[in-house]
């Protein structure tokens, strides 16, 4: 697949450079690195083979494009049906390893030399470098997902006994509470995630999109120690990822879309702290982020949808 990708990126450049034509297209499965075996570096090294033969920025950016649709149409929707651990450990690798490639695609964009990558963009994916060492080590290549949405295996449900049978006299007119996604525990005590884990940032659409994806990890079924720790996961994301990126962004377009996926965090943030706050009976936490959470949505409905996910971090 790399090497028809490499004849593919020559003859697109011979056509780039003769005369202008609308900008080239590529799928995600001609680009997709995400399987990579290994942690961050090897994800590096299979994203600078791919991007070092871009050799026009409208090469690059088709490239960047492809891997931004992938992650929002393949690996993220897929990372947000997974309920078994092993899978989302998987899923989170590949995203990570997504990510990677796409801040290595844009700093072949800006480096001279073309091979290597830049302290300056180390450092702005130093969280994913982290990640995906921490996640791709032991992850199950087979719960992680093709271009074509595929797996090669599926996790099997946990067998449990058979449900009771609702009584037949009276139908309930009370809606079910969903359960929430209980992240991993040790010796029965909550292991706090890291922020790929949890982040909900590039849930495709609005408000109502971002909190039914935070929802998921912050449900009232979920412990007020793993909402807790949620919140502060979430926040130390905005503060140490979000913001700094916010202030590197060289474009208004970028700095729209990092805002966009600020805003999403923030919703998980004040979700969890709200669900948190509730089961401590803490009014004025409860009251302070249940605003929070309005005026967050109403900014992720007004900037979102006209953002561009190539621009995601």
């Amino acid at each position: 697949m790399i090497a028809s990708l490499f004849a593919l990126l020559a003859a697109a450049a011979s056509v780039v450079s003769a005369a202008p034509t609308p900008a080239p297209v590529f799928t995600f499965a001609q680009v997709d690195i995400s399987r990579t075996p290994g942690g961050a570096d090897a994800a590096i090294a299979a994203s600078q083979r791919v991007c070092a033969q871009a050799t026009t920025t409208q090469l690059r950016d088709a490239i960047t494009r492809a891997i931004s649709k992938g992650e929002t149409d393949i690996i993220v929707p897929a990372l947000d049906r997974a309920t078994d651990p092993a899978q989302r450990k998987a899923l989170t690798c590949q995203l990570d390893h997504s990510k990677i490639q796409k801040k290595v695609c844009a700093t072949f964009r800006a480096d001279k030399d073309g091979n290597t990558i830049s302290a300056a963009t180390r450092a702005i994916i130093a969280e994913n470098i982290k990640s995906a060492d921490t996640n791709c080590a032991g992850a199950d290549a087979r719960f992680m997902v093709a271009p074509d949405g595929s797996t090669a295996s599926a996790p099997k449900p946990a067998k449990t006994a058979a449900a009771p049978k609702p009584a037949a006299t009276q139908a309930s007119t009370k809606p079910t509470a969903q359960p929430g996604l209980v992240l991993s525990t040790k010796d029965g005590q909550f292991v706090r995630p890291t922020f790929a884990q949890i982040d909900i940032s590039r849930t495709p659409g609005g408000s109502k999109e971002a909190l039914a994806a935070a929802q998921k990890f912050c449900a009232n079924s979920c412990s007020k120690e793993q909402q807790q720790t949620i919140t502060d996961v979430s926040n130390k994301a905005e503060i140490d990822i979000f913001n700094p990126a916010i202030a590197r962004a060289t474009s208004q377009a970028q700095k729209d879309a990092i805002q966009c996926q600020k805003l999403r965090n923030k919703i998980l943030k004040n979700l969890c702290a709200n669900r948190s706050a509730l089961k401590r009976g803490l009014t004025e936490t409860v009251n302070e982020t249940s605003k929070n959470i309005a005026n967050n949505s109403k900014l992720v409905d007004a900037l979102c949808p006209k953002v561009d996910p190539k621009f995601f971090i």
